[in-house]
């Protein structure tokens, strides 16, 4: 079920818990130690929050090796308690999230230039963004933002690919979850005088007059 009500996003939104949107299997065994980081950080719970699609696919992922000691000062030292978060982590999210690159950025221009056109993708769609672009021949040439991290909001890196593109569409498994923070960001930078990019999210920029629309799932 698609309903916006069901939205697993919405609800840890409200309950003020981090969310985490892994976009393929590695991310998603990532993920569960990284939830775990997030929410010693914050004294809070964090949320992942994956598509059904996800857990029903495969994939062949690299195994890790245990821990390694060789000598016995280095088997004391492992256990030992392990140090808490560094100062600033309960107090602020998105430093940490910027430390683990939970949200990563693509192909951007340089500052005082601008594309025509830059994807905001959230979680899963990131995998689907990645294969599209190569398959056209356009990867590395179309700015991308990637959010691993969806709540809380990375505002800052939102707005650096706003203020460098002159439209950008917004990708998620949901059409129109995001909007309602990304249009904040949005009229805070109009107000400041900025001309961030136009928003699509429901709609996308077609090559006739009506836009094209997008439905649920087609992210994906």
């Amino acid at each position: 079920d698609l309903a916006p009500a069901a939205s697993p996003r919405a609800l840890t939104t409200s309950l003020g818990a981090a969310c985490l949107e892994p976009h393929d299997l590695e991310s998603l065994r990532d993920s569960v130690e990284i939830a775990l980081r997030l929410s010693r950080a914050s004294s809070r719970p964090t949320a992942i929050c994956v598509d059904v699609g996800r857990l029903r696919s495969l994939d062949t992922l690299e195994a890790r090796p245990n821990r390694v000691v060789e000598r016995l000062d280095a088997a004391a030292a492992g256990r030992r308690v392990r140090r808490g978060p560094r100062p600033g982590e309960p107090l602020d999210l998105l430093r940490l999230a910027r430390r683990l690159a939970l949200n990563v950025a693509r192909a951007m221009p340089s500052p005082g230039e601008r594309a025509p056109l830059g994807l905001l993708v959230a979680g899963n769609a990131l995998q689907a963004t990645r294969h599209l672009l190569a398959e056209v021949g356009l990867e590395g040439r179309v700015p991308v933002v990637g959010l691993g991290l969806t709540h809380p909001l990375d505002g800052a890196l939102v707005l650096r690919l706003l203020q460098r593109c002159d439209q950008v569409v917004v990708l998620e498994t949901r059409p129109g979850g995001l909007a309602p923070e990304l249009a904040e960001i949005v009229e805070r930078s109009r107000r400041r005088g900025a001309q961030p990019a136009s928003l699509w999210w429901r709609l996308v920029p077609g090559d006739g007059e009506q836009p094209a629309s997008l439905e649920p799932g087609d992210a994906l």
